[in-house]
Formats: structure tokens, C-alpha cells, sequence
């Protein structure tokens, strides 16, 4: 059974989700972060700091839905693409995964700043990893030998 079609409709899919999943918290923390700055009415509010980390993620998460559009028009780099896209989307789900797994479940990306990640998040982000290295498997191990 030709299992790559499967694989390939199930990447498009968990590639859009998890970007939504993982990119839209960090979007949410830069408006956050806006509006401290514009917010006067009672003084100055203090500057929320936004790890380098969360940029990473936002720039993955953008990339992510481009791999989704790639596998969608049948190019065969989406499935490396989702793949490197969640493999740096770790550096922030990392530390938020082991502060999850210890029971504590906050952790700090930056230095005053602490948040927590829900569950789902991480849910969606080991399902593209997996899909995605599986989908690239798929296509290794039936790419003709001396090409």
C-alpha cells in the first residue's frame, strides 16, 4: 500500500493547524505588547519582553503554512520545509515541554517574563514533527537508488 498520498494529505493539515496553534499565541503576546506601549490613560505600563524564541516560532509558523501550500500544489519540498520549521519551532517548546512534563508548567523564555503553554499546543507541534519526518522517509525510501 502506498502510504505517501495519506501522508501528504495529513501534512497539509497539521502543517496549517500547528501554525495556527503555535504562531497565534505569539501574535497575541506582540498586540499585548502594543498595547502596553499605547496604553497612557493610568501611566506607562512596564515593557513586556518578547524572547528571541518567539520570533523563531512566529517566522516557523509562517513557514509552516507555506509548507502546507507547497504540499497543496504537489511540490515535494513542503515535507523538508515542515520539517525544518518544526524542528526550530522547538527551541521554544523545549524548555515549555520540560516545565510541563516536571509538573510546574510555567517557565520564562526571557528573563521576567514567565507563561505557560497548553497542552494542545504541544499536541499539534509532536504531530507535524512526526508527520512530517515520516512523509520524508516515505519519499527517501522510494526515490530510485542512483539519483
Amino acid at each position: 500500500m502506498n502510504s505517501e498520498p495519506i501522508l501528504r494529505r495529513a501534512l497539509i493539515v497539521l502543517s496549517v493547524m500547528t501554525a495556527l496553534a503555535t504562531g497565534l499565541p505569539v501574535v497575541r503576546v506582540l498586540r499585548a505588547r502594543q498595547f502596553a506601549r499605547t496604553f497612557t490613560t493610568y501611566g506607562r505600563l512596564p515593557e513586556i519582553p518578547i524572547a528571541v524564541s518567539e520570533y523563531i516560532v512566529l517566522g516557523a509558523a509562517f513557514v509552516l503554512l507555506l509548507a502546507g501550500l507547497l504540499e497543496l500544489i504537489r511540490i515535494r519540498a513542503g515535507a523538508p520545509l515542515a520539517l525544518a520549521a518544526t524542528a526550530s519551532q522547538w527551541a521554544l517548546y523545549g524548555p515549555a515541554l520540560r516545565a510541563h512534563l516536571t509538573g510546574d508548567g510555567w517557565f520564562e523564555p526571557v528573563a521576567g517574563s514567565a507563561t505557560r503553554m497548553p497542552w494542545q499546543q504541544f499536541v499539534w507541534l509532536i504531530a507535524a514533527t512526526l508527520g512530517a519526518a515520516l512523509l520524508c522517509f516515505v519519499r527517501h525510501r522510494a526515490r530510485p537508488a542512483g539519483s
